[in-house]
């Protein structure tokens, strides 16, 4: 009689800890391996500021910029728009692992969520995506004016990279 009782407290022990690790929603969405940035960064942007406390795993861009920005600095993208890859980016087409996001000027919002990035960097094509990409992940703008060449790309192009050297 004695082993049941201790059998039966195990499990009602074991099924209690189960129980209560499914309750936290948090933990469960939050990779193991996530590193922890020494100080969070806080990226101020024309849409806002965005907070970033740790080193991104899955990276979303949603325009080639952004894409040849991670190229460039050989960090891993877990998704972006294939509809239009320039030919130095042509790898990244042909890519199973990476996920195509869509259009660039229309990203499709089901298959971001889907994909559960921990960064998002998007451009002034997808200001009016923006509230709803925070709510997905961390979101960056690249606060670069497209319609005027005379407007200091230079600068806005090395601010950019530092902040992402910055965050990798």
């Amino acid at each position: 009689m004695n082993w049941k009782r201790k059998y039966w407290g195990l499990a009602l022990i074991i099924t209690a800890a189960i129980t209560l690790q499914g309750c936290d929603q948090k933990a469960a969405d939050t990779p193991k391996n996530v590193q922890k940035l020494a100080a969070p960064i806080t990226v101020k942007h024309m849409l806002g500021s965005t907070v970033v406390d740790y080193l991104p795993q899955r990276v979303a861009v949603l325009d080639m910029n952004e894409a040849d920005f991670l190229d460039q600095l050989n960090i891993p993208i877990l998704g972006m728009p294939k509809d239009y890859v320039p030919h130095f980016l042509e790898k990244y087409k042909s890519d199973k692992q990476i996920q195509d996001l869509g259009a660039i000027v229309q990203p499709n919002m089901e298959r971001i969520y889907a994909l559960k990035p921990d960064l998002i960097l998007m451009t002034p094509l997808h200001v009016n995506h923006y509230q709803e990409l925070s709510k997905i992940a961390p979101t960056i703008h690249y606060d670069i004016n497209f319609n005027d060449s005379e407007s200091n790309h230079i600068n806005l192009v090395k601010d950019h990279l530092m902040t992402l050297g910055q965050i990798f």
